[in-house]
């Protein structure tokens, strides 16, 4: 399953969006990353209040700090949905 097409793209950076619309990704030459999604319908029909966007320069210490999360939601909240999708991102963390 393709998760990205590439919207454009140069030798300065990657511009890509997910194929459901609900999700863009910008990555630039140095590294940075600027990430943006919405819940419950594209990007270009959301209202502005529905869409999140995080940027993010050390992608590898947010990847790493992500599976920390996982791992103690997964330890001090077991039984729940919270520990459910902590195992799913730790799975999908460690396959890349």
């Amino acid at each position: 399953m393709n998760r990205w097409n590439i919207k454009d793209q140069s030798e300065h950076y990657l511009n890509l969006e997910s194929p459901c619309g609900y999700w863009r990704a910008y990555i630039r030459w140095d590294g940075c990353l600027d990430v943006v999604h919405s819940n419950g319908m594209p990007i270009d029909e959301c209202d502005p209040a529905g869409i999140q966007d995080m940027h993010v320069c050390d992608v590898s210490e947010f990847i790493a700090r992500l599976g920390e999360v996982c791992a103690l939601a997964q330890k001090h909240l077991p039984n729940t949905d919270a520990a459910e999708n902590a195992q799913k991102i730790s799975s999908l963390i460690i396959s890349t």
